[in-house]
């Protein structure tokens, strides 16, 4: 549902932090940790836990689904008994 107001990702995670007690800081580190070794070697990205951390500038930039390129899909088929 959409509406007229627009809200910013900023104020959303203030909610979760003040509301709920979202733990922000846990998740910055659990990231950086995730990210760590992909950002020493230099990577764009790292595929870790079913999702694609962004990097740039050796910065985690984004977290994204993770996307199999198209040239790389292949199907494993169950051996026929």
């Amino acid at each position: 549902m959409t509406h007229p107001h627009q809200v910013t990702d900023r104020a959303i995670l203030r909610y979760l932090e003040l509301v709920y007690g979202f733990n922000s800081e846990f998740f910055r580190n659990r990231i950086a940790v995730l990210a760590e070794r992909g950002i020493k070697e230099g990577a764009t990205g790292v595929i870790i836990e079913g999702v694609k951390l962004v990097i740039r500038d050796s910065r985690v930039v984004n977290v994204t689904e993770k996307q199999i390129p198209s040239c790389a899909r292949w199907s494993i088929q169950e051996p026929a008994d």
